[in-house]
């Protein structure tokens, strides 16, 4: 398989909630790389099908899963209230650089998924954040299955390749296929 294009945006979450009466607003974060959310970096925040609005991060705080932010360009909840729903993404180019072995999620949906051996098994087509370690859905024809993202089962991630390699347990993907 060739070459994956990798997406041109990272997506950094959805708002998910107004928060107080200053235009602060709650971000479910698809990212564990608090940077991505730092005071100071403008993210694109829009809906589907509507150009992105850039907005500066004046002030962030960042708890488990989710991000309490003030934009610069947000003053009132209801204007907050107007961004519930929204994606907020980041420009790949102004992304945190990330250390050796990490990726950000929106690197391995896409990618195939095979056993060390070469037989696929799928393709990553979400991850589901848990507290602990993420899970990958992977889809195989018309079932999904899921696997954690964790050392033990996550043998290589191969950008180039577009495949990310893995050791499952005998039979995990077939009993979890719908």
């Amino acid at each position: 398989m060739g070459r994956r294009e990798r997406p041109s945006l990272l997506r950094v979450g959805r708002v998910v909630r107004a928060q107080g009466l200053r235009g602060e607003v709650t971000i479910l974060l698809e990212t564990d790389v608090e940077a991505c959310v730092a005071a100071g970096r403008t993210l694109r925040v829009g809906r589907e099908g509507a150009p992105a609005r850039p907005l500066r991060v004046q002030a962030s705080r960042v708890r488990a899963s989710r991000a309490t932010v003030k934009f610069a360009e947000v003053e009132t909840r209801e204007e907050a209230e107007a961004l519930v729903g929204a994606t907020v993404t980041l420009p790949r180019a102004e992304a945190p650089p990330l250390p050796e072995g990490r990726f950000y999620q929106a690197d391995l949906v896409g990618l195939r998924v095979e056993t060390e051996a070469g037989e696929a098994l799928g393709d990553v087509v979400g991850i589901l954040p848990t507290g602990g370690v993420d899970v990958l859905v992977v889809r195989r024809g018309t079932g999904e299955w899921l696997l954690p993202a964790a050392r033990a089962f996550v043998v290589a991630v191969d950008l180039p390749g577009s495949r990310l390699v893995v050791r499952v347990p005998e039979g995990l993907a077939d009993a979890q296929a719908v």
